[in-house]
């Protein structure tokens, strides 16, 4: 059986884009528009692994996986946020996120942080945060 994946994005163009893709990789995919969906979501179903949209409409981002870690520490996370949250980003991957996406998202970046972070070896952490923010040229002392 395919892994599940949740969706955490409130803008639905980007939801049905995410959801294909995922779907081209062999994921099963569900999508929901806010925190609270996703937690309940996450109470109701068994969830492999989470694409969460930082600024999420109910419970943000941040909020959110601070109470997956708390729950469900095992669910590897890929946060989204746009290039001007860069302390967001910092402050999630320290929350235990695996790893980021900033929008606009390109298919192939997306394709290939999914298939490191959800398709590896789920019981170690995939990486270095520093490692990932050198793949993208990002460096938080600069930015």
């Amino acid at each position: 059986m395919s892994q599940r994946m949740l969706i955490v994005e409130s803008d639905q163009s980007t939801s049905k884009l995410f959801d294909q893709w995922l779907q081209d990789m062999g994921f099963q995919a569900t999508s929901v528009g806010d925190g609270g969906a996703a937690m309940q979501a996450l109470r109701s179903q068994s969830i492999d692994g989470l694409i969460l949209d930082l600024q999420v409409p109910v419970m943000n981002g941040l909020t959110m996986l601070t109470q997956l870690r708390q729950r469900y520490a095992d669910i590897p996370v890929i946060v989204l946020a746009g290039v001007e949250m860069t302390d967001s980003l910092i402050e999630a991957l320290e929350s235990g996120a695996r790893d980021y996406l900033t929008k606009p998202v390109s298919q192939h970046l997306f394709k290939q942080k999914c298939r490191r972070v959800f398709l590896k070896d789920r019981g170690s952490q995939l990486g270095t945060h520093s490692q990932t923010f050198k793949e993208e040229g990002f460096n938080p002392e600069l930015n």
